[in-house]
């Protein structure tokens, strides 16, 4: 167990890449790690890593976050040439500068890692590295060259890496261990999946039209910035040290791709600057920073980002006013709309925000941002129905529904009386958060509550006994 315990701290991520104009085709590594873990087990214990990180980590669960890093992954997945996992990622709400894949596609980035990027390619290409370590299966070609297996320790070794990512030093103190045992041969299998997973990263990169020497860039600012740290080094540095021959490596692999109609998304900043605030501890500061360099050059993302902090810092009227400036000479856009809607409603302007969603909506039908910040919006204006039609086509159309969306629809379906389906949404809820006791508690009320509904029953009972299945398994390894 020790083995595998060092050598699955070792493939905490780095930065990434992506790259080549169709689909990647990414190396044939046999199928000598299903013998080890299935893939079938890799997304097992990803699934329980993401459940008992949600109950465990600070994540970004703002809808706005959670939708844009999901689609800039996914655009860089689309280019590999098979999927094995769909994959996920999620935000963890840290200003340290960390990030991690996990088996079965979970990726996750710190919020301060995320402000550190000066780009969109520079932070895809982290993105990038993360999908290659997940595309190659390297966890399970490591734990190949182990002794023996043991599930229940995969999973908690890398809860372990989730909590270090947010500041803890479980996983720290794991990896200090197992480096005095000097298992080298497994470190240096380590250093071949990091190379590798450049390689294939700045591949992703070019092929999606992303920077491929956004890698690099990335790599060399976490060296030179180093050595300012007082505290020891970005944890992201503390298990994959950058090196001179990493960069040179990053930048030749790079100099092979021709850069033309590169896509970084005029939204990035727009986004860093949300991150940057919800991440934020001290906001009136960071209004007063923000400020200063606004004045100093009165960029389009610093007057939204400070329009953010005087909203949560109770300068409405102040926020209104710079909103809609802001709107009158970049043009309406979602981030905009949800900003200056969530200011009226804080100036007791409810319709006025309630016409801002619907108008918007229109324009970008199905928007995760608009869509969730809407349904809080009829929840608080008691319009139940209009709340539970919205929230089930979304629920309907999204691909990986998050908690907060299962939570929204059951407290608009309480509220209409309709207790079968708001016990129901509140166990997926539960669930999705890693409380399985509770989620089995909310469908057993569910099922009392269809009354022998021959529609709706079978269903209910089938997703009892799956989740009481995932319950027992998890408990069994514990």
């Amino acid at each position: 167990m020790l083995k595998i315990t060092i050598t699955l701290l070792l493939l905490l991520g780095l930065t990434s890449t992506s790259g080549a104009e169709n689909t990647l085709e990414i190396p044939d590594i046999g199928n000598s790690a299903d013998a080890i873990l299935s893939l079938k087990q890799e997304r097992k214990i990803g699934d329980q890593f993401l459940r008992y990180t949600r109950r465990n980590v600070d994540l970004m669960n703002d809808p706005e976050v959670e939708a844009y890093i999901q689609a800039l992954g996914e655009r860089l997945v689309s280019y590999l040439d098979t999927t094995e996992h769909d994959y996920t990622f999620f935000v963890v709400n840290s200003a340290q500068i960390n990030a991690f894949a996990v088996p079965g596609g979970y990726i996750g980035i710190n919020a301060g890692l995320i402000i550190a990027a000066d780009n969109e390619s520079e932070l895809a290409s982290v993105l990038a590295h993360e999908i290659a370590h997940v595309s190659q299966r390297h966890i399970s070609r490591t734990i190949e060259k182990s002794a023996s297996v043991n599930l229940a320790t995969i999973a908690s070794v890398l809860a372990a890496i989730a909590l270090s990512s947010q500041g803890g030093d479980a996983s720290m103190a794991a990896l200090s261990v197992g480096m005095a045992t000097g298992q080298q041969a497994h470190i240096n299998f380590t250093r071949t999946h990091e190379k590798e997973a450049d390689r294939i990263g700045i591949q992703l990169l070019a092929g999606a039209n992303y920077d491929p020497h956004g890698m690099a860039r990335f790599f060399q600012k976490l060296h030179q910035e180093s050595r300012y740290y007082e505290n020891g080094l970005p944890e992201i540095l503390m298990t994959h040290p950058v090196t001179l021959s990493r960069i040179s490596d990053a930048k030749n692999r790079a100099a092979q791709y021709q850069i033309e109609g590169l896509i970084d998304q005029p939204a990035f900043p727009i986004f860093r600057a949300k991150v940057r605030t919800l991440v934020s501890n001290k906001t009136q500061q960071l209004e007063q920073e923000t400020l200063t360099l606004y004045q100093q050059q009165p960029l389009p993302e610093l007057a939204y980002q400070l329009a953010l902090l005087e909203n949560l810092n109770g300068k409405y009227s102040q926020a209104e006013q710079r909103l809609r400036q802001l709107i009158q000479q970049q043009g309406e856009q979602p981030w905009y709309t949800v900003a200056l809607a969530s200011n009226l409603q804080q100036l007791h302007q409810g319709e006025a925000a309630r016409q801002l969603y619907q108008q918007a909506l229109q324009i970008y039908p199905g928007n995760k941002g608009l869509t969730l910040n809407y349904a809080e919006l009829l929840l608080q204006q008691q319009a139940y129905s209009e709340a539970v039609t919205l929230l089930k086509e979304h629920l309907r159309n999204s691909h990986q529904p998050t908690p907060g969306s299962y939570q929204l629809y059951a407290q608009a379906e309480d509220h209409l009386g309709n207790q079968a389906a708001s016990a129901a949404a509140l166990a997926e809820y539960f669930f999705l958060n890693g409380q399985s006791a509770v989620a089995i508690q909310h469908l057993e009320n569910a099922i009392q509550a269809v009354d022998n509904d021959i529609f709706r029953l079978p269903a209910l009972e089938q997703r009892l006994a799956e989740i009481k299945a995932i319950a027992l398994e998890e408990k069994s390894q514990n």
